[in-house]
């Protein structure tokens, strides 16, 4: 088994913009930079062509394509011409999605960092709490002997000694 290297909070704090939500973030706001190049762009003509009216009764017929076949033939172009800014408008929009989009990925590497802090001090606390159990674990061990000693004398009552071994036993179980 490979041992574990402890990390520090500040170091935890520089990897938060590796985490995998950060880093799809980054990749949203990325593909809005590239929607901004799109937006940006007049549109592009269309080409198109198309066959219809094909006569099942006697077939295609011999011929070349263009002028020997039964068949109605269509060529069509299309180009779409903006007017009114809206290449502008478009871009505008896009620019201000990206805006948002990269507030949006700072804010997840800030809450990914308040995660990072409340765990640190969390563990902190459970280390603490450790300490503090363990203590009273072994404080209550030693009562226990202390106390079975004086029974042994005839100091305390049988009664007082089993309850100073429940509590005992509930530090142990607590730790």
């Amino acid at each position: 088994a490979q041992a574990l290297r402890l990390i520090g909070l500040h170091e935890s704090l520089e990897a938060a913009p590796k985490h995998e939500r950060v880093l799809a973030a980054l990749r949203i706001a990325e593909a809005a930079d590239a929607e901004i190049r799109i937006a940006d762009r007049s549109p592009a003509p269309m080409l198109s062509a198309s066959l219809a009216s094909i006569d099942l009764e006697h077939g295609l017929g011999s011929g070349a394509l263009f002028n020997g076949k039964s068949i109605d033939k269509g060529l069509g172009f299309d180009w779409i011409w903006e007017r009114g800014e809206k290449r502008a408008l478009r871009t505008s929009v896009s620019k201000a999605q990206a805006l948002a989009l990269r507030a949006e990925y700072q804010e997840s590497i800030k809450q990914q960092q308040l995660i990072i802090i409340d765990l640190f001090y969390e563990t902190l606390s459970a280390q603490d709490r450790l300490i503090i159990l363990n203590d009273l674990a072994k404080s209550a061990e030693s009562l226990v002997k202390l106390a079975t000693q004086r029974f042994r004398l005839g100091d305390i009552s049988a009664q007082d000694l089993v309850r100073l071994e429940i509590e005992a036993e509930r530090a142990s179980g607590d730790l």
